[in-house]
């Protein structure tokens, strides 16, 4: 996820495209909870480094799935640890979905088909 997320940020995305969506495969959750599992540092330490070497770049954290409550806390859960690890919380923003959007890269082993964790990037 990280280089096509780097890819997308220094030019490599495709024309005319404004957001590109980005599945946070690295970033789990306790069962039920809007808790982040230890784990989920390295992926959102790297995403944190990323955005800040690109001042331009907003992020949306999306997170999908049946219980719109629970999918709201964990983007939230997820803006907070990527603010804490330096990035600007003007720069990114938390969303609920009720599905995965169209055009989402990767996948997650662990991830349910019906619920799911993504980052929405987009430069200014």
């Amino acid at each position: 996820m990280e280089s096509k997320l780097r890819a997308f940020l220094v030019g490599e995305a495709p024309p005319g495209r404004k957001i590109a969506w980005f599945e946070l495969d690295g970033v789990a959750f306790e069962p039920r909870e809007a808790a982040l599992r230890p784990a989920a540092q390295t992926q959102l330490r790297a995403v944190a480094d990323i955005l800040a070497a690109h001042p331009r770049a907003r992020a949306t954290v999306a997170a999908y799935g049946d219980a719109k409550r629970l999918s709201k806390r964990r983007a939230e859960a997820v803006v907070a640890a990527l603010t804490r690890l330096g990035v600007n919380a003007a720069r990114v923003r938390a969303l609920a979905l009720a599905s995965k959007p169209s055009g989402a890269t990767g996948s997650s082993e662990n991830s349910v088909a019906d619920s799911g964790l993504l980052l929405g990037v987009r430069l200014k």
